[in-house]
């Protein structure tokens, strides 16, 4: 889905785009989605441990060895969906921005490499117990992660201009599209939510031109000629007004 509301994903909180990873991960992996349930229920179990008057260290390490163990895959394949978002994103961005500028998306794990995650982990979590046991909360993991969306290497909260961020989340959307297409061999349904009042002419013709004409595409506007009269001629219309639909003859 394609929503005014989604410009507000630059400058949210990592929380909300750990969201849209997640969301979008789950459309194309069930393992991912058993690794996220899994992750969840040790983390809440450990941070419930860490509130405890007396702490066990034996039981505590037991513990932190699970939520290393359930991170390990959950991070390969954060990074693995991040490759596959940027095999996507750039040339979707070209095409509906008719420009040049480099874009790109980053994955902000709790390691610094894709190599030995287990050792990493380890040694993170032990450099972190102490702050844990202070604070009584696990500070280290994937329920921290984020992503980074950058233009020519800045973050684009910094750089971009309104109209660089709305294509730039079009283009993060199609890439989704794509992918969704590409692993699952399933065509999604797309519903564009007043958003081609927010671009140009050339815009809503490059948005339209980007994505898979075989796709049915829901679109809602409050002016029709916000739709392109080809995209219309191929459509199907309907109206709302006074809480009814109704279809509209040509």
């Amino acid at each position: 889905m394609f929503s005014p509301s989604d410009m507000d994903l630059f400058e949210a909180s990592p929380r909300e785009r750990r969201k849209l990873m997640d969301v979008e991960m789950g459309k194309i992996s069930l393992p991912y989605l058993s690794h996220l349930n899994r992750y969840q229920k040790v983390l809440k179990e450990r941070n419930a441990y860490l509130k405890e008057k007396s702490i066990d260290p034996s039981y505590l390490e037991v513990l932190t060895k699970q939520c290393i163990d359930t991170q390990i895959e959950m991070i390969e394949l954060r990074y693995r969906f991040i490759d596959d978002l940027n095999e996507h994103l750039q040339d979707y961005f070209t095409k509906i921005s008719a420009s040049d500028v480099k874009v790109e998306a980053e994955y902000k794990a709790p390691v610094e490499s894709r190599e030995n995650l287990e050792q990493q982990l380890t040694e993170k979590f032990a450099k972190s117990l102490e702050r844990d046991l202070t604070f009584r909360q696990t500070h280290l993991g994937v329920h921290r992660d984020d992503i980074a969306f950058t233009m020519e290497g800045v973050a684009v909260e910094n750089i971009a201009s309104q109209g660089q961020k709305r294509v730039l989340i079009l283009a993060i959307k199609c890439s989704l599209i794509a992918m969704i297409e590409k692993r699952t061999g399933r065509k999604p349904v797309v519903l564009l939510d007043d958003v081609l009042s927010e671009l140009d002419a050339v815009r809503r013709k490059a948005l339209f031109m980007a994505l898979d004409p075989t796709l049915q595409t829901l679109i809602t506007t409050t002016d029709l000629e916000d739709v392109r009269e080809w995209v219309r001629s191929k459509a199907t219309v309907y109206v709302v007004d006074n809480g009814k639909i109704f279809e509209r003859r040509t």
